[in-house]
């Protein structure tokens, strides 16, 4: 068979002569599983989250090597632990683009499927919240699953990308309680459309990106190519804004600082409770923690630093959330008293005391219900 006429179905991943001999060599290796064994090595795999290796270990038995692809078809038993595993590696990439077409795919079983529209961005302009414009709890959840389930894997990088990607959204997790929703941006321009809101008057701290940035709020319900671009350019940056309306707890003075704000506005509600968490996050954003995946000369992946450096910058990174200064005293800080627990021994509680919750967040059990799926389906 012709590369031309290969199985769409194939993920054909290598295109370079180089690539495509290594690829060859590793799709005969897979070919070369005893067949009677396929569905234990497949179980074995989705206990280990391996979602990729099962995809190409699949390929290789139903088809051989891409270039002596042999003209077998594929069991519908195949395909169907394929389309799972394909949503599993999609899930631990956190690529929630696609989330809303995996909720169409009527293979996908439905309590998967609902999860999953717990964690949708909107691609679509909507008047009220869904996915994770309604809240974002379970999308952190998910990423707590991710980040955990990537340390556990040795995936140091994929980890603290996690991280990262938490910290951008992390001040609209904590405004949620606030607004009733995690900045749709609908409600949310009527919310900054209130009386006496100051983000446009010259008393207001915010520099001028942060104030573009809810400008766009205003005008991302004109038409669909505003919503995509808000949601693309404008979201993480309107929660980097909000982090400084929420202001600190104990203000000691009337002037407002770089990060912080003290002009009497419509925006800020007085709410204790969200000037901790907005401190918290703050905080957290300039944190030891979140500069190791930045201290490399070229790029972010350069030098990845591995699990002691990651352990002690989070000790480190744990006593600046802890620590004790005039606006936001020791005594009176959230976490002062929580038992600490996860992969990063506290982190779970840092983001229920952001989220308003009684306890610790509890990571999602998505990856495993996948995985589950792809071992009932390997018996």
């Amino acid at each position: 068979m012709s590369e031309s006429q290969l199985p769409s179905a194939v993920t054909r991943l290598w295109t370079e002569p180089g690539l495509r001999k290594r690829a060859d060599v590793m799709f005969n290796l897979l070919a070369d599983v005893d067949r009677t064994n396929v569905s234990n090595l497949v179980s074995q795999l989705a206990t280990l989250n391996e979602f990729w290796l099962i995809m190409r270990l699949l390929d290789a038995v139903d088809y051989g090597a891409p270039a002596t692809a042999a003209t077998t078809s594929r069991p519908e038993v195949h395909a169907k632990i394929r389309n799972l595993a394909r949503l599993g590696e999609a899930v631990l990439n956190v690529d929630t683009h696609d989330f809303e077409s995996w909720c169409q795919d009527k293979q996908i079983p439905q309590h998967i499927r609902d999860d999953l529209a717990l964690r949708t961005w909107p691609l679509k302009m909507q008047d009220e919240a869904t996915g994770a414009l309604h809240s974002l709890i379970p999308t952190f959840e998910l990423l707590l699953e991710v980040f955990e389930t990537r340390i556990l894997k040795g995936d140091i990088s994929m980890g603290l990308s996690t991280i990262h990607l938490m910290t951008e959204y992390l001040p609209l997790l904590g405004w949620e309680k606030e607004l009733g929703h995690a900045g749709n941006p609908k409600q949310l321009a009527e919310y900054l459309s209130q009386p006496n809101s100051m983000w446009q008057t010259d008393a207001c701290p915010l520099n001028r990106q942060q104030r573009k940035a809810f400008a766009n709020v205003m005008t991302a319900n004109q038409s669909q190519k505003n919503w995509r671009i808000y949601l693309r350019d404008s979201h993480s940056r309107v929660a980097a804004s909000l982090s400084i309306c929420a202001s600190v707890p104990n203000p000691s003075s009337d002037v407002s600082g770089q990060r912080t704000c003290r002009t009497p506005c419509a925006i800020r509600k007085g709410n204790t409770d969200l000037a901790w968490a907005m401190v918290l996050t703050r905080r957290l954003k300039d944190s030891s923690l979140l500069t190791l995946r930045h201290d490399a000369p070229v790029g972010h992946f350069f030098s990845v630093p591995q699990e002691p450096e990651i352990l002690a910058s989070w000790e480190t990174t744990w006593q600046g959330l802890v620590a004790d200064r005039d606006e936001a005293p020791q005594a009176q800080n959230p976490l002062r008293k929580v038992t600490r627990t996860g992969a990063l021994a506290g982190f779970p509680e840092l983001l229920g005391v952001v989220a308003g919750l009684e306890s610790a967040m509890q990571p999602s059990n998505l990856v495993t219900k996948i995985a589950t799926e792809i071992k009932t389906l390997a018996v």
